[in-house]
């Protein structure tokens, strides 16, 4: 006991610490209580053999935010203690943290910074990726990290943002569990400067695993250096290093191309970009690259670029539009990392490096008494090179939200989301798994700072594994007080 809130202590005591050095100008202290009823028809989410269970809940916690003239702090923990009318030995109790801190030092540009969370995630997406505490197929995930970072002015003749980083993580089941440090670059141009521009992004990250003490390390860099004319068209060089060091050869890449380029501006933020680079190291051949980064206004953001890294053609997108009533986000971004348990699935070596391809649209409409919501996403994994040993995952879901107050005291929502989950896996037989939920709630304000919701949901799994299916039905009501 005294190690699962070991992490919680230290940032008790970082809180404190920081309250004593700064005055803060804002605050604000949530504490609540909630006590609540869930009825089960499949309390394990089980293919054969449903069991229901009568789950009695009992949660407290405090959301809390502090800012001050150099700094601010983000505190929101609750604790939640389940019970279980059908086996009393299922009983036990789950935390969540998410507390994030920054504290700037005088006027030097020096920043500290600290982020910690606990929160429950599934075990593996290919046993249950809709995975939550109610079906006791969690696990408990524990994670810190504290940085310094340098920030220059960006009305200066440079613009530089330079952060160092220790990490730690820590998971119930010791799967994936490292620490780790590293440093990420963002320099730049400043406004003040006339003759040259140039953009880069830099990173190296170090991990160990703490089970077996074998490092991993990724560094990467992209950078642009151009001459800015009076005629909008400017000529530039294009550098772009990556290097992975993994736990085998099959997990060790190293490319490094260059090459000169054009860049067109429309306007000092909107340009488009064509160049032609030479590839030095690597399995990739020369190829032409581009760019497009779109800011018509503050409300519209387009963003698209194409190279070669070591994996073959690599593409990033973003999109961000606003209105007056709707939110429009899109991305995408193809990346690699390892120790990730997002997407982790059983007997997965989770130290070797994967290759992520990951989509997110997200569109919001706020209406003066109702709010709907699409989120859409894909993922794709695969390892960093062709290694029979490693399976591929790939999913793809969508979700509708809707809300509407009917009046002050009460609202009314659902949700509708499917997802689909797929798993190669050399020398087995292929995972599909379908995954279809409904959720429909409403909330009663019986006081300013009492109510209650009543739900209803239904999660239900289709898998090619009939081991796998399982569909369940769900009744709740829980009453919250706030202060």
């Amino acid at each position: 006991m005294k190690k699962r809130y070991q992490v919680l202590n230290y940032v008790t005591a970082c809180s404190f610490i920081w309250a004593n050095v700064s005055v803060a100008e804002e605050s604000w202290f949530h504490p609540y209580v909630e006590t609540g009823l869930l009825y089960t028809d499949n309390v394990y989410q089980s293919a054969e053999d449903p069991e229901a269970s009568l789950v009695t809940s009992v949660e407290a916690g405090l959301y809390s935010k502090l800012i001050g003239k150099d700094g601010s702090v983000v505190f929101n923990y609750d604790i939640e203690q389940l019970l279980y009318s059908h086996d009393s030995d299922e009983n036990d109790t789950y935390q969540r943290l998410l507390f994030l801190t920054d504290k700037k030092i005088s006027n030097t540009g020096l920043k500290f910074d600290a982020i910690a969370t606990i929160y429950n995630i599934a075990q593996s997406n290919d046993n249950n990726a809709n995975a939550d505490i109610v079906s006791k197929n969690t696990i408990e995930s524990k994670n810190a990290e504290i940085g310094l970072s340098f920030l220059s002015n960006p009305r200066d003749e440079v613009a530089l943002n330079l952060r160092g980083y220790g990490v730690i993580t820590d998971n119930e089941d010791n799967i994936g569990n490292y620490k780790g440090y590293g440093a990420t670059l963002d320099f730049s141009n400043g406004l003040n400067h006339k003759v040259l521009f140039w953009d880069s992004k830099g990173l190296y990250d170090r991990k160990k695993n703490r089970e077996d003490d074998t490092e991993t390390t990724r560094s990467y860099f992209k950078g642009a250096l151009g001459l800015q004319t009076t005629y909008k068209l400017s000529p530039l060089v294009r550098l772009n290093y990556e290097n992975y060091e993994g736990v085998s050869y099959l997990d060790t890449e190293e490319t490094f191309s260059w090459g000169p380029g054009l860049r067109y501006f429309i306007t000092q933020a909107s340009y488009f970009e064509l160049s032609y680079n030479f590839a030095e190291k690597g399995d990739i051949s020369d190829y032409w690259g581009g760019a497009i980064n779109l800011e018509p206004s503050p409300r519209l953001l387009i963003n698209f670029s194409y190279d070669k890294r070591y994996f073959g053609d690599a593409y990033d997108f973003t999109l961000i539009h606003k209105s007056r009533k709707m939110v429009n986000t899109i991305t995408y971004i193809e990346d690699t990392n390892n120790f990730q348990r997002e997407f982790y699935s059983t007997d997965e070596d989770i130290e070797v490096f994967t290759l992520n391809r990951r989509l997110e649209w997200f569109t919001e409409l706020v209406g003066r008494r109702e709010n709907y919501g699409l989120k859409i996403f894909y993922h794709d994994q695969e390892p960093l090179k062709n290694d029979d040993t490693l399976r591929d995952e790939t999913g793809i879901g969508a979700s509708l939200l809707a809300t509407y107050a009917l009046s002050r005291r009460l609202d009314v929502s659902g949700e509708i989301s499917y997802s689909q989950y797929n798993f190669r896996r050399p020398g087995e037989s292929d995972q599909d798994d379908d995954y279809f939920d409904l959720v429909l709630s409403s909330s009663y304000r019986f006081y300013r700072n009492v109510f209650s919701t009543v739900k209803y949901e239904y999660n239900s799994r289709s898998s090619n594994i009939n081991s796998r299916d399982y569909d369940e039905n769900r009744i709740s009501i829980d009453v919250r007080m706030e202060w």
